[in-house]
């Protein structure tokens, strides 16, 4: 049986070896704060919205609609024009009118059908941008909250080495600087058990013969 002063030598060196290979633990584990958020946020990155992708097809539609229907007016008033001027009978200028105004509906349903297949078609490009968009931003939102998490993580190990380090200085004194590893200490320990050694200068001694 040790006595009180060994146990207690025992007990103090045991504590230092563990408290070195804590922090060499943390050391290789820790990480700048720099490479974490400094703040836990789940809207980092911001969503878009639809007409954020959308509104350039629906002036585009609406603008090629009025473009078109533009274009097939004048030509079908042009072509009126064209006729009334050679000829003077009236049933042949109340014909051409006719057919003036039925190719400006003509164009005029063009032009819609034009303008909705623009539309439909850019809503379509519109969502699946939208959702690709968004999609990724919630991935990197999701990213930035882990290492948010991972950031509280590094910093509680960062406390705990500084406690760790505070707490070594301690025991500092009961080993020689050459010693102060945890290997080194095991050795030590090992000694003074087995009796090999009573104090750590003996036990120093002998690991150095």
């Amino acid at each position: 049986m040790f006595e009180a002063a060994t146990m207690e030598l025992i007990r103090k060196l045991e504590r230092y070896r563990e408290l070195l290979a804590e922090t060499i633990e943390l050391r290789n584990r820790i990480k700048p704060a720099s490479e974490f958020p400094v703040r836990e946020t789940n809207d980092e990155f911001k969503k878009r919205s639809l007409m954020k992708y959308f509104w350039p097809y629906l002036v585009g539609g609406i603008g090629g609609g009025i473009v078109v229907y533009a274009i097939t007016a004048f030509i079908a008033i042009a072509s009126m024009m064209n006729k009334a001027k050679y000829t003077l009978n009236r049933d042949q200028a109340s014909s051409a009118a006719t057919r003036m105004m039925g190719d400006v509906y003509i164009g005029y349903f063009a032009a819609i059908i034009i303008a909705l297949a623009i539309i439909f078609i850019g809503l379509k490009i519109a969502r699946s941008k939208q959702a690709s968009f968004n999609k990724n931003c919630d991935y990197m939102n999701t990213l930035n909250a882990e290492k948010y998490r991972e950031g509280q993580l590094n910093s509680r190990m960062i406390s705990l080495l500084d406690d760790d380090m505070r707490e070594i200085r301690l025991y500092e004194s009961l080993v020689p600087e050459d010693y102060r590893t945890p290997e080194q200490l095991a050795e030590i320990i090992a000694l003074i058990k087995n009796e090999k050694a009573k104090t750590v200068d003996e036990a120093c001694a002998i690991l150095a013969g």
